[in-house]
């Protein structure tokens, strides 16, 4: 009988890791909200910083799912957390409201982060162990999401909300270096391909202008 293969723990921590700081992300601006509205002096504009994060994830969501599928979705995955990082360090130092805008925005193109990681476990994993490993992911997504709401509403309570965002954005730092470090690297076979971008980016303002107008509907 054939032996097994050892199973990968290093790729799962890994996207786990990198699924809980996405979505400890999404949630944690729920508990500074009261401070974003005391600070920026609007409750509408701070409520952008909660609809643009959802906003850029749908628009880009299809986009980064075909690069993914081109060109690898480990590339992808390290992309997509740089940005995050990038993003959540510049609304960590900002005090301008578009700046921490737009760091918000870039944090954003992380979600994507699931369906890569799910298509790369596929890739990884046999049949036998792929419905465990993704619910181990999904688990991951549930803690991180409780963890923002948690942590995040302890951190505003005791210090600035910029720290927030260097919360997020030391996560981020590590949820990146463990992909790197464990995440398969596959080499991809490079064919001509020919990425029609018109098509592909098309949608974007599209489905931004749906989801800009839900967070404008009124309960």
């Amino acid at each position: 009988m054939k032996d097994r293969q050892p199973y990968p723990l290093g790729l799962l921590l890994a996207l786990c890791v990198a699924e809980s700081t996405v979505t400890f992300e999404t949630s944690m601006i729920f508990a500074a909200l009261p401070k974003l509205i005391r600070t920026f002096g609007d409750p509408f504009i701070a409520g952008q910083l909660v609809a643009i994060h959802p906003l850029i994830a749908a628009s880009t969501a299809p986009v980064v799912g075909r690069l993914g599928d081109l060109f690898g979705r480990r590339p992808m995955i390290i992309i997509l957390l740089v940005l995050a990082l990038v993003g959540s360090l510049i609304s960590a130092i900002s005090e301008n409201f578009t700046l921490v805008l737009l760091g918000r925005a870039m944090q954003g193109f992380s979600v994507t982060v699931l369906s890569l990681g799910i298509g790369l476990l596929r890739e990884s994993l046999d049949s036998n162990r792929l419905p465990m490993s993704i619910g181990f992911m999904t688990t991951a997504q549930g803690i991180g999401g409780a963890s923002g709401l948690i942590f995040g509403g302890m951190i505003v309570d005791h210090f600035n909300w910029h720290w927030l965002f260097a919360a997020s954005a030391a996560l981020v730092a590590a949820a990146l270096l463990l992909c790197w470090v464990w995440l398969p690297r596959r080499k991809i076979i490079r064919t001509a391909i020919r990425i029609d971008w018109i098509e592909a980016l098309l949608p974007m303002p599209a489905i931004g202008a749906v989801m800009y107008a839900i967070g404008l509907a009124k309960s």
